[in-house]
């Protein structure tokens, strides 16, 4: 195998890791702002400025999202020019029929 490919996948595949996971913590973030927005309609309290940071922290996590299907597309599209990778996927979307029985086996 291609040194400099298996390099360049793994460099990759930690972007990926490092996107996501920020994506991740946006994810908790707009949770905990969405619960504080619940407490403060209740308590009849200004949520303006909470309103304001949570369409902010959403905007972010969209842009993100896109980058991490992006980034995945990427990651697939050189994993396919590694040689038996797409036997691999075919592998593995199979069993994953199999396990959800969507096939006729």
């Amino acid at each position: 195998m291609d040194r400099f490919k298996l390099d360049e996948l793994k460099s990759r595949f930690q972007t990926l890791k490092e996107i996501n996971s920020k994506l991740e913590q946006l994810k908790a973030k707009q949770n905990s702002l969405s619960k504080l927005f619940g407490v403060y309609k209740r308590e009849n309290r200004d949520i303006n400025e909470l309103k304001t940071e949570l369409n902010g922290n959403k905007e972010e996590i969209s842009k993100l999202q896109e980058s991490v299907n992006r980034k995945r597309e990427e990651l697939l599209d050189l994993g396919l020019t590694i040689p038996n990778f797409q036997m691999m996927r075919c592998r593995r979307e199979l069993m994953k029929m199999v396990i959800l029985g969507l096939t006729g086996f």
